[in-house]
């Protein structure tokens, strides 16, 4: 409960910094923002001032003209009362904007100012008429004004990040006009993110440095339970283990001491057997338990030797049919190898392994035990499968069954004993001879075993 507290705690934590972190962008974003605005502002209207007085003419002076001689056609073609509707209001309108955009001579001379000073020239000009009116003299024709509202107004939009640099008056023979001018920067994004570029790099060190930790952290922390829950059930079933020998070996020894059975020499011998029967089982179980802890400390060391495989094996396999005599286990044997292929490999060691693979293979077994073994020699590898027709194991043991400890999830498993030890030393053990063991299984169907050792014979 407490693991999961913390656990919690630290997500919250790093929900928290994340947050942080997107609010200090977004301020320092809108920081840069205004920045932009201010500097690129204050270059665009000194510009214009520049260029008015290099040309000694305001730069809209041309266009400005052109839109007075349209205003004195419009005027003397179009008759009074029809300058009133909106249709016409809204094309004369149109034809201002659209002139306004498309004579103006500022973009150009703005593009080679600011590239003049090294700044950024990907600009477009805006011009949003906010008042208009027609005249000839004394009679004036109004056709637009913010505080009316005109149907069809099709006056170019004004983008939420283009700057505004001036408004300006206009009052010609034939029109009476209040324009402001906007300059819209392209690339204004891309430049405010380079110059914040140096903070969002720092930014994301940081949260990437935070987000490894707390995984790594949360990583260890669920490794460390897992392993303490392996600890303990490995605890439970030590215990469980030693107290069935040692409670046969108190019992059989107690006979012992009653004189009717120990007069009785054929059932002392047989009480003398199991006891010693017994004390080589704690044995085994002892020797696990600390070859596992001298594995820890210093890995195996292996006694190789160069053997004949298919005869090593074959002894193998007659010696567990010996021992398994009374289980009906059916044993398939198929070599692709001749008599005399020979590795380098430490014999004891991998009796162990195959003792352990082949004693599985009865112990999960539901129906009479079929083992089937396969060699094969490849270049220099040598390959041995161990198949069986057991109970099998789920996809999620299979990630897990070479593990210390673990012992797999289903029923048969808390039926017959074990340390949950056997498995991890075979892939030790495979791993020291610089080989590989890999799991095939399906459940209620069966495992496969491949093994892949180096023959190494130099």
């Amino acid at each position: 409960m407490k693991k999961r507290f913390n656990i919690l705690l630290a997500l919250v934590a790093f929900l928290i910094l994340i947050a942080a972190q997107v609010y200090v962008i977004s301020e320092f974003y809108k920081l840069k923002n205004k920045e932009f605005i201010q500097n690129y502002g204050d270059e665009i209207f000194k510009a214009i001032g520049i260029i008015q007085d290099k040309t000694g003419l305001n730069p809209f002076d041309q266009v400005y003209v052109q839109l007075d001689e349209i205003a004195s056609n419009l005027i003397f073609e179009i008759p009074g009362y029809e300058l009133q509707s909106d249709s016409v209001k809204s094309n004369i309108l149109l034809q201002f904007s659209s002139i306004l955009r498309e004579n103006e001579e500022i973009t150009p001379n703005l593009k080679i100012y600011l590239e003049e000073i090294k700044r950024d020239s990907n600009i477009q000009s805006i011009f949003y008429i906010h008042n208009l009116k027609l005249r000839n003299f004394s009679l004036e024709y109004p056709m637009f004004s913010e505080t009316t509202e005109l149907k069809g107004n099709s006056q170019e939009s004004i983008n939420k990040g283009a700057i505004y640099i001036q408004t300006f008056q206009v009052d010609y023979n034939y029109f009476n006009m209040e324009v402001s001018y906007y300059v819209d920067f392209s690339n204004r994004n891309r430049i405010i993110i380079a110059e914040m570029s140096s903070i969002l790099v720092l930014l994301l060190i940081t949260l990437c440095v935070v987000l490894f930790v707390y995984i790594r952290t949360l990583r260890n922390m669920i490794k460390q339970r897992k392993l303490s829950e392996l600890k303990s059930e490995f605890i439970n079933n030590m215990t469980h283990e030693l107290k069935t020998p040692l409670s046969t070996i108190a019992v059989a020894s107690a006979s012992l001491g009653i004189d009717e059975i120990a007069s009785n020499k054929k059932r002392s011998k047989e009480l003398s057997v199991i006891i010693n029967r017994q004390n080589k089982l704690l044995n085994q179980m002892i020797d696990q338990v600390l070859d596992v802890s001298a594995l820890e400390r210093s890995g195996f060391s292996l006694s190789k030797e160069i053997i004949a495989i298919k005869p090593f094996l074959k002894e193998i396999i007659e010696a567990f049919r010996i021992n398994q005599s009374d289980s009906n286990i059916i044993v398939k044997e198929e070599y692709f190898i001749d008599e005399k292929f020979a590795a380098n490999i430490d014999k004891f060691q991998l009796t162990r392994v195959f003792n352990n693979l082949f004693s599985n293979s009865v112990k999960y077994c539901t129906k009479i035990p079929e083992i089937g073994i396969k060699i094969l020699a490849k270049s220099k590898n040598l390959t041995i499968w161990v198949n069986d027709n057991g109970i099998g194991i789920s996809k999620e043991d299979e990630n897990n069954i070479f593990s210390k400890f673990y012992r797999g999830n289903h029923d048969l498993n808390k039926k017959v004993k074990g340390l949950g030890l056997g498995l991890y030393f075979v892939k030790r053990i495979i791993e020291e001879h610089d080989g590989i063991i890999k799991l095939e299984s399906k459940l209620e169907e069966g495992s496969s075993f491949i093994i892949e050792l180096p023959v190494n014979n130099e």
